[in-house]
This record gives structure tokens, sequence and C-alpha cells, in this order.
């Protein structure tokens, strides 16, 4: 309800648009009314995630076409949205399965197995938004082909590493985990030498090298919950 709604409205609904399942189903000029059409109960968590894993891996590869100029950065950041509402309604599901009982039973899952799928589908929202961040910081740089090359390159890096480690976490690889863990020091550490080699357009490159390592220690998150995993 609101007394200013026609200036309140676009904001109220892109919050609305922005949750599974929530549907306007009433607007006045005082209230809007909006209802819950989805049955968490029957939504089941791992296919939440591994939407959000295909958009995620589809900001990643799109992130290093941006590098070299082919894609627009417009169409990861959209897309970073769509990774965010499927964030919401995997919490809502989490959620609904711990307080239920027989709902974590239909859905075939274990206290410990909803902790660490909710521990995973924040890093992967996580990994997502450094996509986000620094394409939205390269669509106004001015970097010469050097540099570009650098970035693409620990891009590329971290690609391999998110790939492998979603790997390991369907599959409950640990070996693959493991070596996750063990090639995260060297990425940082590449991360480092690359920043320190970036005397001009410091400041930029200091951010992107920031959500580049961010990322990494995300990926590296999910590697430890498969080291944990029985």
């Amino acid at each position: 309800r609101s007394k200013n709604l026609a200036d309140d409205a676009p904001v109220i609904k892109g919050i609305i648009r922005d949750l599974s399942g929530m549907e306007i189903i009433e607007q006045t000029g005082t209230k809007i009314v909006a209802q819950d059409l989805i049955d968490v109960s029957s939504i089941s968590i791992q296919n939440i995630m591994r939407r959000m894993d295909v958009i995620t891996r589809s900001m990643i590869d799109d992130l290093l076409l941006c590098i070299e100029g082919k894609c627009d950065p417009k169409s990861i950041i959209n897309r970073d949205a769509d990774v965010n509402r499927l964030y919401f309604l995997g919490y809502r599901v989490i959620k609904n399965a711990m307080e239920n009982p027989a709902v974590m039973r239909e859905l075939d899952l274990n206290i410990w197995h909803i902790l660490n799928h909710r521990s995973v589908i924040i890093r992967v929202e996580e990994i997502a938004d450094t996509q986000k961040r620094i394409s939205r910081l390269m669509s106004n740089a001015q970097l010469n082909d050097e540099i570009l090359g650098g970035i693409k390159e620990i891009s590329g890096d971290i690609r391999n590493s998110y790939n492998n480690v979603m790997k390991s976490f369907y599959t409950n690889d640990k070996k693959i985990a493991l070596e996750t863990e063990i090639n995260h020091g060297n990425l940082i550490e590449k991360c480092n030498k690359f920043l320190a080699l970036s005397v001009k357009n410091m400041v930029l490159i200091a951010n992107i090298v920031e959500f580049q390592k961010s990322a990494l220690s995300y990926i590296r998150r999910i590697a430890r919950i498969v080291l944990s995993t029985d």
C-alpha cells in the first residue's frame, strides 16, 4: 500500500519481477497485490542449481568474448538478474525443506546435503556477480593489448577452475576438488603478479583483479565443500 503509488509502482514491480513465482493479481491507485504461484515443495534444488550453473558458465564464457570486443557487456549484466532470481527461489526451496522433514525426504535430501547445496548456490551467485562487475568495468575501459591479454588469460583460468569444481561437486570427485584447492594459491599469485605489472590504469586493473581473485576464492570454497562431503 502506498499513498504515492504512481511514483512507487515501478520500483515495486521491479522487485516483484525479480522473485520467481510472484505475480501481480491486482493494482489500484493505492495498492498492489501480488500472489506466490509456485509450490516450492515440488521444485528440485538440484535443477535450480544446474540452471544457475549453466547461466554462470555462459557469463564466464561471454566475458572472454567481451575482452576481445566480440560481446556486449550488457548481456552479461542482464543474465546476472536471472541468476539472482534463481538464487532467491533456491533459498525458498531450501528453507521449506529445512522446516518440513517430509519435504526433505520427498526431495531425497538430508540436512547435510541441504546445507551443502545452500553454500554452493551462494557461491555460484557470488561468482556470477564478479563476472557482471568485471564486464561493467571492461565496458568503459581503454586498455592496451598486453593488459587485455593478461585479463583474458586469468579469466580463462577462472573458467577452467570453475568448470572443474562444479564437475567435482556433481560427481563428488575429491581428486578434482583437491586439485582445485591446491591450484588456488598459484592462481592468486598469478593475479598479484599481473597487478604488479599494470602500473597504468592501476585503479581499474586493481578492481578487475580483485573481482577475479574473489571468483577464485568462491570456487575454492566449493572445492572445500566437496572435500568435506562423505
